[in-house]
This record gives structure tokens, C-alpha cells and sequence, in this order.
């Protein structure tokens, strides 16, 4: 009986080890841009319109970073990014898989690199 407890225990505890794997999307997002990024949206791919601001009523100034969790509810891992300048320009980062990365860096823009 002592065998058949110990084995549940354990089993339980590997479960729950991976839910809370499955729901790990936290990434961190650094802006290097050189401005502030006054909106950050993140959507799933296949969702094929913007989310909610990510930064809600903050901003990110530059050379600065936050923790952001990308975990909705879903298994999905392949998210879209849009970052919204003060100037009012736009970068983004399209496709990126948070399961897998844990940095989104926005920066400087190479000469003829997609925006």
C-alpha cells in the first residue's frame, strides 16, 4: 500500500510538473529601438488580428526590459509581434515561438531587413 501511495504521489507530482511546463510562455522582451515603445501586441498566428496592448496603460523605454506571459488558455506557442513606437512607427516579430525562445528583442533596424 506504502509502494502504490509513493507511486501516486509521484505521479501526481509529474503531472502537474508538466502543466505547468505546458503553460510556461514567459518571455522577455528587451527594447533596443532607441525610443519608447508606447504598444506591444502579441497574437497568435493563426489569430490573423491584434490582441489586447501587452504593456496596458505602460510603456517601455528604451534599453529597458519586462517579463511578459504569453500563456492564453491554449497550447499555442507561435505568436505575432507588433511594437509601436512613440514616433509612431512599427517593428515586428512575426512567428516567433515562445515554447521555445525567451528573449523578443526589438532594436535597430538593418539596412533593406523587413520591418
Amino acid at each position: 500500500m506504502r509502494n502504490f501511495a509513493l507511486f501516486m504521489a509521484l505521479l501526481y507530482l509529474g503531472v502537474s510538473a508538466a502543466q505547468a511546463q505546458e503553460r510556461d510562455r514567459m518571455i522577455t522582451v528587451q527594447n533596443h529601438v532607441g525610443d519608447t515603445i508606447v504598444e506591444l501586441y502579441g497574437s497568435r498566428v493563426a489569430t490573423g488580428s491584434w490582441e489586447n496592448d501587452l504593456l496596458g496603460d505602460g510603456v517601455m523605454d528604451d534599453a529597458s526590459h519586462r517579463q511578459i506571459n504569453m500563456y492564453d488558455g491554449t497550447e499555442a506557442c507561435r505568436f505575432d509581434f507588433k511594437a509601436v513606437l512613440a514616433d509612431g512607427s512599427k517593428q515586428y516579430r512575426w512567428d516567433q515561438d515562445v515554447c521555445v525562445i525567451s528573449t523578443l528583442t526589438f532594436g535597430p533596424l538593418r539596412h533593406g531587413a523587413e520591418n
